[in-house]
């Protein structure tokens, strides 16, 4: 057995002792000039079949023999310092002589690597690929844990790691293609996860992303590693998914500028990886798409040229594309230019029919699709009024197959679990004259069926497990959660959402938000970023917006009586959360209108809150408050919703908190007293006439508070609007309100007051208010 073979690389307790010894009777043969490291080292290899590393190390620290000098000594030095790094690298605990081993490892190699010496840089090398396991505490840890070691020598060491990992043995980029899927984070294994942590840890973000750009330079290249080391890249911190972002579009603007595939297709590639961890890391990959490539004005496609290009690289790849891909593809097509119209719709329909080959759906979306779905209409009202198939349909089936087999047949037979008969007609008119493929026409009524049999199923166990798990990796606080919602993104891509199955979900997801929620009651300092964070990931999947916009405007308006403090809590959070999600939610979809943000979401849902339940009202303003202070302090506080809680404040203060908890409104003044910033904004608030008499319209309240409501009007209407406004303007608004919304006695006599005032103006309309006071009269 020779001295590189596995075994204990730590001493124990006895052995330690003597060891000890040994190094005092060494040190004391030292300065007699008796002692030869050079033939103890030999000595030592000869005799014992295995050294263990913390001999090595303890050699090395007492300045008696050197690492370099033991890996020149003994034979395959490399293999034997892997195994016993990895060996204690791998150990179940930790203990504080494998921590001190280690360390003294960390610095002796990382000195031999400064000086570039072979053996230790191959060390560095081939430690990575020799970690099958997760490390407790690997080299890279403890470098970075010793004092001797400068961080620049730990970057250089790291470095090494990360630059030999990335030039393992290559893949071919078709292959990569196809493969990408199965690179997920979710999907990585621990050892790897835990390797590319630490390379992130000792290099920092913006050199790991430098050496990720430097790795491009080979044609070749491990694109398993590489595309790993994105994922991990992307999953680190905040930071990561902006310098990911630059780096994708560098490598693409750089790749169309120079007609250069490589560079093209790694940032392709790179934006693919990206957005498959979810839109709360990443957009999108269909809106990445028409960022970079589609008619936005930021578009990186300048003229004929670069299209061409881009064309040319995106056909070599269709027989690869995974299926997300290709979608993406079809519904974001690159900018039409007026010259290359022709070739972008042959590559909207490639796509379209390798989607068909796979089974697939082909999406409706795309630009180039617009034509075959008039046409389509056009077609089936043709048919529904003549009962004859239109002459232009026949003649695209037998001379234009390409458009009739890649884009009018595919925007024809989309799926659907309602019955439209004009349609059904159409297609069956096609199926019995034999222009419609027996393959196409069974792939649609299966189709068909199985989107019928989805709006009875419930949503499936994969989405409702991980939302399960959502409490504990909160709780756990560990980093897990962008690694679950990467994982729920994945499975809502895999997802057919009727809106039957989409409703269901998003009461999961409120569901599990609301219990996650419920673990960090005591917790309301931190931002609950991952809140912000799932709601990124729900921004890139639009059959979730309306269903979602739907259930919380039900929890601010007809449930809300009925919500606890707990709930409250959590609608507040979200709503916070969706007006502040960074990057921004965006492309929100509600009933066919298209809301730009997140911002408007929230700005669109807070609109509805009922201002006729204060006390409920009141404590919910005070959790969003609280939450949007927290996680921004410059932008300004949402206008409808102070509005709203200043009414609501100052009336039941008025009103003796009669209707109101007086522990609400100590909340409030709290709140005011606590942050100036709000205090400021809630005393330049002003609540229009017009808004005032709206609201108070609105509430309902038992008839022993008249004289107390009277009261409470009269002074805002005396105190507040008549001294800057004059009363003739002040009777019309009060006097349209009663008119278009209902008579109030209360009401009628301050018009009568203001009539009074003397506002020579309303004569006119004093016929009509003698009018209203009999209704109320009787």
């Amino acid at each position: 057995m020779s001295c590189w073979e596995d075994g204990n690389h730590l001493l124990s307790a006895a052995q330690r002792c003597k060891l000890v010894s040994v190094l005092r009777a060494a040190s004391a043969l030292v300065d007699t000039l008796l002692f030869c490291p050079k033939n103890f080292l030999r000595s030592l290899v000869k005799q014992l079949p295995h050294v263990p590393l913390e001999v090595v190390c303890s050699l090395h620290a007492a300045s008696l023999a050197s690492l370099e000098s033991f890996l020149r000594t003994s034979g395959a030095s490399v293999q034997y310092m892997v195994a016993a790094i990895t060996s204690l690298s791998c150990e179940e605990n930790v203990s504080a002589e494998q921590i001190a081993v280690m360390q003294t490892a960390a610095e002796a190699v990382c000195e031999l690597v400064t000086k570039q010496c072979p053996e230790a840089l191959e060390v560095v090398k081939q430690l990575p690929q020799a970690m099958q396991a997760t490390p407790t505490y690997s080299l890279l840890r403890a470098a970075v844990a010793s004092t001797s070691i400068s961080s620049a020598v730990a970057e250089a060491v790291g470095a090494v790691m990360l630059s030999s990992r990335l030039e393992e043995p290559p893949l071919s980029m078709p292959e990569a293609v196809s493969q990408q899927e199965t690179w997920q984070y979710s999907s990585l294994p621990q050892a790897t996860i835990s390797l590319y942590s630490d390379l992130l840890s000792v290099l920092g973000t913006t050199h790991f992303a430098e050496l990720l750009q430097k790795a491009l330079s080979v044609e070749q290249l491990n694109w398993p590693a590489l595309l790993q080391a994105v994922v991990c890249f992307l999953q680190h911190d905040q930071s990561t998914p902006r310098l990911l972002t630059e780096l994708v579009e560098g490598l693409v603007s750089e790749g169309l500028e120079e007609g250069d595939t490589h560079l093209l297709a790694c940032g392709l590639l790179f934006a693919r990886q990206a957005s498959l961890e979810g839109s709360h890391l990443f957009t999108s990959y269909g809106h990445w798409l028409q960022n970079v490539f589609g008619d936005r004005s930021g578009t990186f496609i300048k003229g004929k040229k670069e299209l061409l290009f881009l064309l040319k690289m995106l056909s070599a790849l269709v027989p690869h594309d995974p299926v997300f891909a290709l979608k993406a593809h079809v519904s974001h097509p690159p900018r039409q230019l007026a010259k290359c119209l022709a070739q972008v719709n042959d590559y909207v329909t490639l796509v379209s029919t390798r989607l068909q080959d796979l089974g697939e759906k082909v999406p409706s979306g795309g630009k180039t699709d617009v034509d075959a779905r008039q046409e389509v209409e056009e077609a089936i009202e043709h048919y529904s009024c003549t009962g004859s198939i239109p002459q232009s349909v026949i003649e695209a089936s037998r001379f234009r197959q390409p458009y009739y087999l890649g884009r009018f047949l595919p925007s024809l037979l989309c799926p659907s679990s309602t019955c439209s008969e004009p349609r059904d007609q159409f297609i069956s008119a096609l199926a019995r004259e034999k222009i419609i493929p027996p393959r196409m026409m069974r792939r649609y009524e299966k189709a068909c069926q199985e989107m019928k049999g989805r709006e009875m199923e419930s949503v499936t166990g994969d989405v409702v497990s991980i939302l399960e798990e959502l409490p504990r990796v909160v709780r756990e606080n560990s980093g897990g959660v962008a690694s679950l919602l990467s994982r729920l993104s994945s499975c809502l891509r895999e997802e057919t959402l009727s809106p039957v199955r989409a409703l269901k979900l998003v009461d999961h997801i409120l569901s599990a938000i609301g219990k996650t929620l419920v673990t960090e009651w005591e917790n309301k300092d931190h931002g609950y970023r991952w809140v912000g964070d799932l709601l990124a990931v729900l921004s890139s999947h639009t059959s979730l917006h309306s269903p979602l916009y739907a259930r919380l405007n039900e929890l601010l308006t007809s449930q809300f009586v009925e919500l606890v403090a707990m709930q409250l809590f959590a609608v507040a959070v979200l709503l916070c959360q969706a007006f502040h999600a960074a990057p921004p939610m965006a492309g929100l979809e509600l009933n066919g209108t298209a809301l730009c943000t997140g911002k408007e979401f929230c700005l669109d849902l807070l609109c509805q809150l009922r201002h006729d339940m204060p006390t409920q009202a009141l404590r919910f303003c005070c959790i969003f408050m609280e939450q949007f202070i927290h996680i921004e302090r410059e932008t300004p506080l949402p206008t409808c919703l102070l509005r709203k809680m200043v009414y609501m404040y100052k009336r039941a203060r008025f009103l003796h908190s009669t209707f109101t908890e007086n522990t609400v409104l100590e909340a409030v003044e709290r709140l005011l007293l606590e942050n100036h910033y709000i205090a400021e904004q809630w005393h330049s608030c002003k609540i229009s006439f017009e808004a005032w008499v709206s609201w108070e319209l609105d509430v309902r309240e038992e008839r022993t508070a008249r004289p107390m409501r009277l009261s409470y009007r009269w002074k805002e209407v005396y105190g507040t609007y008549l001294p800057s406004s004059s009363a003739d303007q002040l009777f019309q608004t009060l006097f349209k309100a009663l008119v278009r919304q209902q008579h109030s006695a209360e009401f009628v006599a301050i018009l009568q007051e203001l009539a009074r005032v003397g506002c020579s103006s309303s004569s006119p309309l004093l016929e009509t208010l003698q009018t209203l006071l009999s209704d109320v009269s009787n």
